[in-house]
């Protein structure tokens, strides 16, 4: 399959020898599986032969398990076919088609969940292994914008939008709104009835609010668009809590789960809140309510404004706190510093503020049920 990779970057001449490779994608015996793109083709003498294995399990190959990261570097390349070369052997049903066969691949079930190689002829991962969920090669919001909704970056002063959506398609609505090009704000919406968004029937192109192109149906659509000024990077609230290693300051301490990778966990920087990929620092059960704490030491005195929070909550084993407080180390003792806090949001962000104090450490302290734990995903101070 990498064969179509160049498309992906435009590369090869618009001449029917080089597009006819197409042809491979769109053949069930060759590159089109049930579950996906195959990335090699069946008629490969050595196609899933199976060489690599962590005990029994099997491991990552490219001989025809579908990759969704050259997935989405054919399907970059797929809408590159469809909007600058000329040919008959890829349509917009055929990318539509693989697109919600890619969103398929998505989903574990009806959780969200990516892995990192799947069976092409039948439902369901390949690898399955502990680093495999969520992997980070997915691409699709790329796909989205610049293909089915159509948004085609262009280095000159037109504004060019091409959804490739097929006539008669059954996606009767989308809008994608707020998107920064060319120092404006874009919005492209398409709406078959004219019901869902009230605005009448049709395909529209808004820039900073203000309707500069539209059609009755899904079409290509220009428009003029000046360079604007980006808006500028305001960079605040700069963390100062993150670190990498694990012998430098800062570093962090515990009420309990004083084990040093549970303690650097929740200082890595890494926010998420995935289930199948634990992260932060885990408090450990107690028999009784207890105060739990978690304590970032900056090895001097530094000046902090504010914090964020993020606890995660599955609902039974961990569960987030339902208040929390703020201290700082004055003179050996800790003193509650007093500001604005929001509300614990479990499975968020969670902002506080206060008056800058220089400390040398910051600590955050909330309750914790008998027999329930808490798992700081990550604590941020600036």
């Amino acid at each position: 399959m990498s064969r179509l990779v160049p498309w992906m970057f435009g590369m090869p001449d618009n001449v029917d020898k080089y597009n006819q490779a197409w042809k491979h994608l769109i053949d069930t015996s060759k590159l089109r599986g049930s579950n996906g793109m195959r990335t090699n083709e069946p008629s490969y003498q050595y196609y899933m032969r199976q060489y690599r294995y962590e005990g029994s399990n099997r491991e990552c190959q490219w001989n025809g398990p579908v990759w969704p990261y050259q997935t989405t570097q054919v399907l970059l390349g797929m809408a590159n076919l469809l909007n600058s070369y000329t040919q008959s052997i890829i349509s917009k049903t055929d990318y539509l088609y693989e697109i919600r066969s890619y969103t398929r691949l998505h989903y574990n079930g009806v959780v969200l969940n990516l892995q990192e190689d799947y069976e092409p002829d039948k439902t369901g991962a390949i690898v399955g292994l502990a680093r495999s969920p969520h992997y980070f090669h997915s691409g699709y919001n790329d796909l989205i914008i610049s293909g089915l909704v159509g948004i085609r970056p262009r280095a000159d002063n037109t504004l060019e939008v091409n959804p490739l959506v097929p006539t008669g398609s059954d996606i009767s609505y989308f809008r994608l709104q707020d998107i920064s090009y060319h120092g404006h704000s874009i919005a492209v919406e398409w709406d078959s009835t004219g019901s869902r968004y009230s605005r009448g029937v049709g395909l529209k192109v808004e820039v900073d609010g203000v309707v500069v192109a539209s059609a009755a149906t899904i079409q290509r659509l220009t428009a003029t668009i000046s360079k604007g000024t980006p808006p500028a990077i305001i960079r605040t609230n700069i963390t100062k809590s993150t670190q990498l290693y694990r012998d430098q300051y800062p570093k962090g301490s515990a009420s309990s789960g004083t084990a040093a990778e549970n303690l650097h966990d929740a200082i890595d920087g890494r926010v998420w809140f995935f289930p199948e990929l634990p992260n932060g620092w885990n408090s450990d059960a107690q028999s009784a309510d207890s105060t739990q704490w978690y304590t970032i030491d900056f090895g001097t005195s530094t000046s902090l404004s504010g914090c964020t929070l993020a606890f995660y909550d599955d609902g039974a084993t961990f569960i987030a706190p339902p208040t929390y407080d703020i201290l700082q180390l004055v003179n050996g003792a800790w003193v509650k510093i007093n500001g604005y806090g929001e509300t614990l949001l479990a499975n968020g962000i969670t902002n506080v503020q206060w008056s800058a104090v220089s400390t040398n450490q910051l600590r955050v302290s909330f309750p914790q049920k008998a027999g329930k734990r808490v798992r700081l995903v990550e604590f941020k101070a600036f």
